[in-house]
């Protein structure tokens, strides 16, 4: 899917790019509180529902953040992570991406408090290759969504353990 349906975005934004003069400094906190509120939404849908939602935020960036955005956006990154929310940051141009694999490495330190919820791809090492894109880029997903679900003890209808007659039964009993 992501192939399929977010590769030709990367690529227009990169002949994008290729001809403008982006302005700095990259302040991502923003949409990411945006993605958030919509997360939380989400999250309470899918307990109130019992299906299963989890949003996706695709972030193509051609800048590095400041150390003061970088520490304001790590603590946001933080306090969402209990939300049904992963954000993919692709890399496009030549700047220094080091502040964005912070952002990566910094969930995974986080421990059991929250979980990283955040993956960075380059796009240069992977720009003749999109599946190798794609790999990078979702490398994550499977695992930080499925870790979410279980966490808030949310499982598709086929996994959820109907009660059975002698569930029933067995509730009305009473051991003296």
């Amino acid at each position: 899917i992501f192939s399929s349906h977010f590769l030709p975005a990367v690529w227009i934004f990169c002949d994008c790019a290729a001809t403008k003069r982006m302005s700095g400094p990259t302040v991502i906190s923003k949409v990411i509180q945006a993605a958030a509120a919509r997360a939380n939404r989400c999250h309470r849908m899918s307990q109130a529902e019992t299906k299963l939602r989890y949003c996706v935020l695709l972030v193509l960036t051609d800048g590095v953040l400041n150390p003061t955005n970088l520490n304001e956006t790590q603590q946001l990154l933080s306090s969402v992570s209990g939300l049904p929310l992963s954000v993919v940051i692709i890399g496009i141009g030549m700047a220094d991406f080091n502040a964005m694999q912070t952002l990566e490495e910094a969930g995974e330190v986080a421990g059991a408090t929250a979980h990283s919820n955040v993956t960075f791809a380059p796009f240069r090492p992977h720009q003749h290759d999109p599946q190798s894109l794609s790999r990078a880029a979702l490398k994550k997903l499977p695992d930080q969504i499925v870790h979410h679900f279980v966490q808030n003890n949310i499982f598709p209808d086929s996994h959820r353990r109907k009660p059975s007659i002698a569930d029933s039964i067995v509730s009305e009993l009473t051991i003296e």
